[in-house]
């Protein structure tokens, strides 16, 4: 799997927001639907959407886990199924750190998976000798996104 470390871009913005979708279908339909215009506005205030704010002091890594391309009336829409771990040092405990998990659909040039700066951000290319988090402590490698959805709604119902 594709792996990398996303930090923001030294001087730049203060913060980054990325939209994560439970299904491609339904980014790719929010797309089609859209203009340049009101595209982030249409993916921003959907009702599934979750939102992964990105801060100064904050970094992601994240895992590629494939994509799903549509060609609508001559357009091409690129989807990613990433898993993401936002981690951020403690303000009162510099040796702790502060993890969130993620998983979801992301339009593909919102989060490239190339070595350098674009956008705001700073992409860095992850190979297994550097340090990194162990995703299969955090996400259950077995499970698909449909389990983990189903297994959410058994744990709410009690």
């Amino acid at each position: 799997m594709k792996k990398c470390k996303i930090t923001l871009e030294e001087g730049g913005t203060k913060s980054k927001y990325f939209y994560l979708f439970p299904e491609s279908s339904m980014l790719h339909s929010l797309v089609a639907a859209s203009t340049k215009k009101n595209q982030e506005a249409l993916l921003r205030n959907h009702p599934e959407v979750e939102i992964v704010t990105l801060k100064r002091g904050q970094w992601l890594e994240a895992e590629w886990n494939g994509c799903h391309i549509s060609y609508e009336r001559g357009n091409t829409t690129s989807a990613s199924f990433l898993r993401l771990i936002k981690a951020a040092t403690t303000a009162k405990n510099k040796d702790g750190t502060l993890l969130s998990v993620h998983f979801g659909w992301i339009l593909s040039d919102h989060m490239r998976f190339v070595e350098g700066t674009r956008n705001g951000i700073h992409t860095t290319m992850l190979e297994d000798e550097d340090e990194q988090f162990d995703f299969s402590e955090l996400f259950q490698d077995n499970e698909t996104i449909e389990d983990l959805v189903k297994k959410q709604e058994k744990e709410t119902v009690i």
